[in-house]
């Protein structure tokens, strides 16, 4: 199956401004990543959003789900497990140490949200069941899964049409593991894969090629 697939780099957010490898709780984006959001959302407008023929995703964090939010307000955009990225080793003990990324109610995750969205409903970020628990809140062991673009790409082939357009909003990490890529990404970076002639990436075909189209100008 071929598909029409875009990576965005999460916008700026708290962690990337103080320098931060890890941080107590799961940080919103900051001024500077709104307005890189809203650049962002300009050029999706005039270069990919033509035509109803696309679906969104993002990660459970924060910075992922206000980017695509604000980017793309008039779609549906789904949220999913695996496209989470997590810390080093070390890292990790440090902050379960701290008490950093506990699970959040996504009641009062979405009224922070709210700072950023105001006109936008919430409810198009679908919450996939198997994050959550009874209680509502984000399962513990999904903040200890690190997420895999493959992996999400084989677990939903199935609902992929042909030659759909796919925008998943995500982390650098996952991206440059994807693309095999050294080099870090500016925040907001929007990237073009695909891996043959007619600029579609085939699911069957691991052989990548990508081309950076959008880098915020703040």
């Amino acid at each position: 199956m071929k598909i029409d697939l875009y990576l965005v780099r999460h916008a700026e957010s708290q962690i990337n401004k103080n320098k931060l490898r890890f941080f107590k709780q799961d940080p919103h984006i900051t001024e500077k990543g709104l307005k890189q959001c809203l650049e962002l959302k300009t050029y999706i407008k005039k270069n990919i959003l033509p035509g109803k023929n696309l679906k969104c995703f993002c990660s459970i964090l924060l910075r992922t789900q206000e980017t695509s939010l604000l980017s793309i307000p008039r779609k549906k955009i789904y949220v999913s497990n695996y496209l989470k990225e997590i810390e080093n080793k070390f890292e990790k003990r440090l902050n379960l140490k701290l008490g950093n990324f506990s699970t959040r109610n996504i009641k009062k995750q979405r009224e922070r949200l709210k700072k950023y969205t105001e006109n936008i409903s919430l409810n198009r970020l679908v919450i996939n069941p198997d994050i959550i628990d009874k209680k509502n809140n984000y399962k513990k062991k999904i903040y200890n899964q690190q997420g895999d673009l493959n992996i999400f790409l084989e677990k939903n082939k199935e609902n992929f049409k042909e030659n759909e357009k796919i925008i998943i909003f995500c982390h650098g990490k996952l991206i440059r593991d994807f693309l095999h890529r050294e080099e870090k990404l500016k925040n907001c970076s929007l990237i073009h894969v695909y891996n043959n002639k007619d600029k579609l990436f085939n699911l069957e075909n691991n052989k990548k090629k990508y081309k950076i189209l959008f880098e915020p100008s703040s």
